[in-house]
């Protein structure tokens, strides 16, 4: 048996910077789609956990303003080229902040906004059928907000729930820490071989 799932791991799977949900479809496709994209995953990750550090009154602002802004990134989509690069230099900065320990109240807003923006734009959500109504076209969108809230809030819980805990706390540095690494490499990467053109 455990050569079996030894055996199942190093199977070849196909590469792809947007993972997908086959036979998914719709809105399942939508909420998917921030899970299955690691960049987007780490960002929303890190964003939650910066913003479970804040609490209060404006942590439910910018997780608000979040879902509003990835909204309006998938209206904007193509039309912002370097969403991708931006998405991975926002979770280097949100990584570096959780690995700090540095919360900037006012910041946190702006940078959701951000987030919420390029996430959306980067998306780039499949073209819906001709004949398709206005119900089966926003599915796909309302998928990927639903989704995205979910990441970032969950996060934003953990990190709320862990705060008053001094090793939970390092351990929450820790993971910013790595997932700013982790951005920077792809960053690094990405930028190497010619950045979102």
């Amino acid at each position: 048996m455990i050569r079996r799932a030894a055996l199942f791991v190093l199977i070849p799977f196909p590469a792809a910077a947007h993972g997908t949900l086959p036979g998914g479809g719709g809105f399942y496709a939508g909420v998917a789609h921030p899970f299955l994209a690691i960049e987007h995953f780490l960002l929303l990750l890190c964003l939650g956990l910066l913003l479970g550090h804040l609490g209060g009154a404006i942590a439910r602002v910018a997780l608000l303003s979040l879902s509003s802004a990835i909204v309006f990134g998938l209206a904007v989509g193509s039309a912002l080229p370097f969403a991708g690069t931006a998405v991975l230099g926002l979770a280097l900065i949100t990584g570096l902040m959780v690995a700090s320990g540095l919360s900037v109240k006012l910041l946190a807003p702006v940078l959701s906004v951000c987030a919420g923006v390029v996430i959306g734009a980067d998306t780039g959500l499949p073209e819906a059928a001709p004949n398709a109504g206005p119900v089966v076209i926003a599915m796909p969108w309302i998928g990927v907000v639903v989704g995205c809230f979910l990441i970032a809030a969950n996060a934003m819980a953990l990190a709320g729930l862990v705060g008053g805990h001094s090793t939970a706390r390092i351990a929450l540095r820790i993971a910013g820490s790595w997932i700013s690494a982790i951005a920077l490499i792809v960053l690094a990467f990405r930028l190497s071989q010619g950045g979102d053109a």
